[in-house]
This record gives structure tokens, sequence and C-alpha cells, in this order.
């Protein structure tokens, strides 16, 4: 009997001691870990800086990539604007893409992807809940290099920049009052501020409001 607990314990220790040693030499690589850490830091201090933006930029990416419930929330909400706008100064190209985008969600044909830092949203040929030959057989799906053209949306940062884009001015209809350009680049300035939801009349100074006061004379009585 002391044999075995002899035995035993001495499988222990060695457990132990193995233990031991194992945290030893972990905790000996995180220290040499940071002291280069520290001297590339002190030796580069650009390059350090660069690349912990580059870091945080990825993580705040991550976290804030929109889910595909978010998109179906927003379309919805994008949906009930142009509703509440009259057929005669809504404008018809957010009304077109909403109500296409409606169309494919109504067929169960949207599909979504998160691919790390930006989600994306396309469209498929079939429901997503059928289970056919075809919408299953990899040669009649789309492939990777047709998703381009099949691509709704994409979600990055909290938003879906194609629906914001689209839905800026959704209540003027330039069918009806054209935007006014003078050069091509204002043209294209105003491209990237609709992309960034900056509305083609953010620009416009209120004019003061005449107003006019008829007094009356004693010529005006005699009339």
């Amino acid at each position: 009997m002391s044999k075995i607990l002899g035995a035993v314990k001495a499988r222990f220790s060695k457990l132990n001691q193995s233990l031991k040693d194992t945290i030893k030499r972990t905790v000996d690589d995180y220290k040499a870990a940071a002291s280069d850490t520290a001297e590339n830091i002190k030796s580069r201090p650009a390059r350090s800086l660069l690349n912990t933006a580059a870091f945080c930029g990825a993580i705040y990416l991550y976290k804030t990539v929109p889910e595909e419930q978010n998109f179906h929330a927003s379309l919805v909400e994008a949906s009930n604007d142009l509703l509440l706008v009259g057929d005669a100064i809504r404008n018809p190209v957010p009304d077109n893409h909403v109500q296409k985008i409606m169309q494919y969600t109504t067929k169960g044909m949207l599909r979504y992807r998160h691919f790390g830092v930006f989600s994306v949203v396309y469209f498929s040929d079939y429901d997503r809940d059928e289970r056919t030959y075809l919408s299953q057989c990899k040669y009649t799906n789309p492939t990777w290099s047709e998703l381009p053209s099949r691509v709704v949306d994409i979600g990055c940062m909290g938003k879906w920049w194609k629906l914001r884009w689209v839905m800026t001015d959704f209540d003027v209809n330039f069918e009806e009052h054209s935007k006014e350009f003078n050069h091509y680049y204002e043209e294209l300035w105003d491209h990237i501020r609709t992309f960034f939801g900056y509305t083609y009349f953010n620009n416009l100074i209120a004019q003061p409001l005449k107003t006019q006061l008829y007094v009356a004379t004693a010529a005006d009585d005699k009339v």
C-alpha cells in the first residue's frame, strides 16, 4: 500500500513540476514578446502607430458590421418614408430601388454574407428554402465572379451604404426639378456628397420673407 501511495505521490509531484515549468516558459515568452514590442515602438514609432491604428480600425469595422436583420429593418424604414411622400414629389429612383428589393424579399431570394469587416446582401435566382436540383446544383447557381453584378447592398460601419445613397433626396422628384451643374466636377462632387447622405439642397440659403404693408391715405378714401 505504501508503495502505491509513493508512486502516486511521485506521479503528482512530477505533474506539478511539469505544470510549473510550462507556466514559467509561457510567462517568459510573453515577457520576451512584450520587451521586443517595446523596443520596436521605440525604434519605429511612426510604423508602430500606423499598425496600432490599423488594428484598432479593423476591430471597429468588425464590431460595427450590420446584421441581416438590420438590413430588413432599414429597408422597411425606407419603404415607410417613401409611402409618406406624395406621388408628385416622390423621387422615382429610390422608389424603384426599394420596390425591387421588396420583391426579392417576398420571393426569399436575398442572401447575406459576412466578410469580417463588412457584409454583403445579394440576390439569388431561387428561394432560400427551395430544395430542387437546380437550386442546389453549383453549376446553375451564381459563381463568385458573378457576385458583384448581384450585390444589392454593402454594410459597413453600421450602415447600408447603397440604400443610404439612394434614399438621399427621396422626397424630391428631379424629373420635375432637375439638378443644375456648371461643370463636370460639380456633378462629381454632388455624387460624393450624396454617398455620405448630403442632399443637393444643403447649400441653399433661405431668402428673407418680404412683406408689403398697405397704408391707407386720404386720397384713397376719396376714391
